[in-house]
């Protein structure tokens, strides 16, 4: 029961991180000065050509790191969670194939006693 009740904290966990990543890149949206940006810029449009490119190049690094950071949280918390996982389901297996044996014994030991 303590192993399930670890593994489920660890699913809520890998749920919440790799929920807010999701969000996150689902959410990537252009800046704003990349929606108004002529097709065919002219020489005076150019300074603010360059300047949207500045700003891009910030938002990029910003989000980039953002992305990033999340990601690896997401998959750390994957990665837990599979392991906490293989423990406790080897644990369950471990318990079930001993309980049966435990039966079958107990079992033959009282079938012996009534026939003696």
């Amino acid at each position: 029961a303590t192993c399930r009740s670890s593994e489920v904290g660890l699913l809520h966990a890998k749920t919440s991180e790799c929920s807010s990543y999701k969000v996150t890149m689902q959410g990537m949206e252009p800046i704003d000065c990349l929606t108004s940006l002529p097709a065919d810029p002219q020489p005076a449009d150019l300074a603010s050509r360059l300047t949207c490119v500045q700003q891009t190049a910030a938002w990029w690094k910003e989000f980039n790191a953002t992305a990033t950071r999340q990601a690896e949280s997401c998959d750390q918390a994957s990665t837990a969670y599979a392991e906490k996982k293989r423990t406790c389901d080897s644990a369950q297996t471990t318990y079930e194939v001993t309980f049966c044996t435990y039966r079958s014994e107990l079992t033959a030991a009282c079938s012996q006693y009534t026939s003696c």
